[in-house]
Order: C-alpha cells, then sequence, then structure tokens
C-alpha cells in the first residue's frame, strides 16, 4: 500500500488485485500504488468457496471517475457505481452517461452495470414542513461540498454566504447553521432532496429512476419511518 496523489490509478489497482483475490487467485501485482506478491484470500480455514460471487461496488462522483468505474465494470471487475446523494436526477443523469462511455471503451455492455443511488427524502403531509426539515441537512452540505452544491445549481453568491456564515468550526453550532439556512430557497432544497408530500416524494424518486438509477437508497431527513417505508412498499420502479 503506497500513498496515492492519483485517486483514480490507485482505485484501479485496488479493484483489480481485490477482484483477483475473491476470484480465489493467488495474486502478484507490481502497480504505481499497489504491490503484493503471492497472496490469497483466506475467508474461513482455507476455503475460498463462493467468494467469486461477492460484487464490487464503487462510489463515484466526478466525471473521470464514472468513467473509470465504467471501465473496470466493462473488464469484468466491478458490478456496479454508488451513485452520490445531493444531487438532482440531472447531475445522476451525467454521471450515469459517463459510466457508459466506459463500459463502451471495453467493448462491455451498458445494461450490466448497477447504479444505486443514495436519495435524501423529507416527506411532511405539509410541504412547508418537508423543506424547513430539510433546509438545515442542504446548508451543510452546501458549506462543507461546495464542489458538488455548485454542480447543482447552487450560486457562487449563495455557496460563498453559507460559508460566512458557517465559519470554521465543524461541526457548525447550531445557531451559525440556523443564520446559513435562512439564505438557502425552497428551490436549492429541492435541487438536492426530494421534498414534499408523499405523492411528491414518490414522484420525484421516479425521476432519478427514468434517468437509470436501479435501486434509490432513500435516506430520511424527516417523516416516519414506518410511513416512509409503507409509502414506497407498493412502489416498483418500472
Amino acid at each position: 500500500d503506497r500513498q496515492s496523489p492519483n485517486p483514480l490509478r490507485a482505485s484501479w489497482e485496488y479493484s483489480i488485485v481485490l477482484r483477483e483475490l475473491l476470484d480465489g487467485e493467488t495474486v502478484t501485482y507490481d502497480g504505481e500504488y499497489v504491490s503484493v506478491e503471492g497472496i490469497e484470500l483466506d475467508v474461513l480455514h482455507g476455503t475460498r468457496t463462493g467468494t467469486d460471487e461477492v460484487p464490487i461496488y464503487l462510489a463515484a462522483t466526478g466525471p473521470q471517475m464514472n468513467t473509470m468505474v465504467g471501465e473496470l465494470n466493462g473488464k469484468g471487475v466491478v458490478e456496479g457505481c454508488v451513485l452520490n446523494g445531493y444531487v438532482p436526477p440531472t447531475y445522476a443523469e451525467s454521471c450515469i452517461s459517463n459510466l457508459h462511455e466506459g463500459i463502451r471503451k471495453q467493448d462491455g455492455d451498458v445494461s450490466a452495470i448497477d447504479c444505486p443511488e443514495l436519495i435524501l427524502v423529507s416527506m411532511q403531509d405539509d410541504p412547508d414542513e418537508a423543506y424547513d426539515a430539510a433546509r438545515p441537512r442542504v446548508t451543510a452540505y452546501i458549506g462543507q461540498q461546495p464542489h458538488i452544491a455548485r454542480a447543482c445549481g447552487a450560486p457562487d453568491d449563495l455557496v460563498e454566504v453559507v460559508q460566512d456564515e458557517l465559519g470554521d468550526s465543524y461541526p457548525a453550532t447550531p445557531e451559525a447553521l440556523a443564520r446559513a439556512a435562512e439564505h438557502v430557497p425552497d428551490e436549492q432544497v429541492e435541487r438536492m432532496v426530494c421534498v414534499g408530500t408523499p405523492e411528491s416524494v414518490v414522484e420525484q424518486v421516479h425521476e432519478y429512476v427514468e434517468v437509470g438509477v436501479t435501486e434509490p437508497i432513500l435516506t430520511r431527513v424527516s417523516g416516519g419511518a414506518e410511513r416512509l417505508v409503507d409509502t414506497f412498499a407498493e412502489y416498483v420502479p418500472e
């Protein structure tokens, strides 16, 4: 294991070695960041049966990493890519397009890749309550991940004022978070969270499915967990 200034190359090498280990091979690999000699995976008392069925998923946000994961999928190394949360369907669609580009580079099948995505949900009968509950989470994320917030349509002046209000402390104090949240409009909350009534939230989640997300991983921001489960219990993506 070597320190990596190139996360793309390091992720590629780790994935190759891990796949070979899970396939039950004795692995020798001398890469730029990963160097091993004659190693094997001892799962339980010398038995490696069934490890070749263990899937590998990488979490990728940027376009270069998405394309690389696609190439690894096209080579049969990884099964899927877990897409980032706090992003709108258009961002997910762009990520999936880059994944497909990488798959095609390796003459792979674009329908074979699994694309789950973390999707935040704020669900209330009163839409205003749903927005108010989601706004602090969105505000904190804008302050901590400004590059992703900008990619989700947050204007520079919004990012700057949120960061100024939050200050340098981590996590931000409740008082600072409340001040910063006052600057975040409903439109920005909508770009980063599925928010509103149960019926509206189901429609918003389906937008992700329509652009290629294979499994929505719903994370509750507000609303009861049991109700969220009941709301989506009969939801079957088409």
